[in-house]
């Protein structure tokens, strides 16, 4: 098996292997004492099962760093719970298409992985999370550079405004979010690092939100998709020179 022949390796991607069982990834990971990143998509037998297979090795490594779970429908926020308890120093962790991801789970999550400085929640597994469940993040993971939350229709401007509380944050991705409009967009302006910003399914932002947004000191990219009540012609005003790229579709 390759995992035995290769003990040293740190990342690991798996990909479409629709075979790969949790006896399969079990066995598949024992040996690996130094792994820091696993990438899982589209392993569709994996479960609950596997996730506490891979706690069973960190129980004693404790290397993980990365973990991106993508089209893993079995897998449960449960399941990724029973890792985390073993791997709090993971610093990023990606679960798009894994359904179950509500704002009680993605609290206990936060707890855990307090160290976390990227995380992506996407897909139909996100759709229960609401302002709470982004209260739980601003108050946890201080250490959050990266936040992209796609398909969240429940997120308002309440939820928009306690990111404030997260000094370190610079890249931010909203999808879905049809309750945000410019006040909430506005409330990004405490935000003291962003540099980028994605906001896609926004009807109710208009070009006033958007002429706040583009007088960010630090923002240098803007990208707004399927927000239709912008004006596609809108340019940052001419007279700044730190003005950001700005992507209207």
């Amino acid at each position: 098996m390759i995992a035995h022949a290769l003990p040293s390796l740190r990342q690991v991607e798996l990909g479409g292997c629709w075979t790969l069982s949790n006896d399969g990834l079990a066995s598949f990971v024992a040996p690996l004492k130094f792994l820091q990143r696993l990438k899982l998509v589209r392993c569709i037998q994996l479960s609950d099962v596997g996730m506490a297979a891979i706690a069973h090795v960190q129980a004693v490594h404790r290397s993980l760093l990365e973990l991106e779970l993508s089209g893993c429908a079995d897998v449960t926020v449960d399941g990724i719970l029973s890792l985390a308890t073993f791997v709090r120093t993971l610093t990023h962790l990606q679960i798009v298409g894994c359904p179950g991801v509500t704002d009680h789970g993605l609290a206990h999550l936060c707890r855990l992985l307090a160290l976390l400085q990227h995380l992506k929640l996407g897909g139909a597994g996100c759709t229960s999370i609401t302002d709470s469940g982004l209260m739980h993040i601003s108050r946890s993971l201080l250490h959050l550079h990266y936040l992209s939350l796609t398909n969240c229709a429940d997120i308002s401007d309440d939820g928009l405004a306690s990111l404030a509380s997260l000094p370190l944050l610079r890249y931010v991705e909203l999808g879905a979010c049809r309750s945000v409009t410019d006040h909430g967009v506005a409330s990004l302006e405490s935000l003291p690092r962003l540099q980028r910003l994605t906001l896609v399914s926004c009807p109710l932002l208009t070009n006033f939100g958007l002429q706040r947004l583009i007088s960010l000191a630090h923002l240098d990219r803007l990208v707004l998709r399927s927000c239709e009540n912008l004006i596609a012609t809108t340019t940052p005003p001419t007279t700044t020179t730190t003005a950001p790229s700005v992507v209207i579709i």
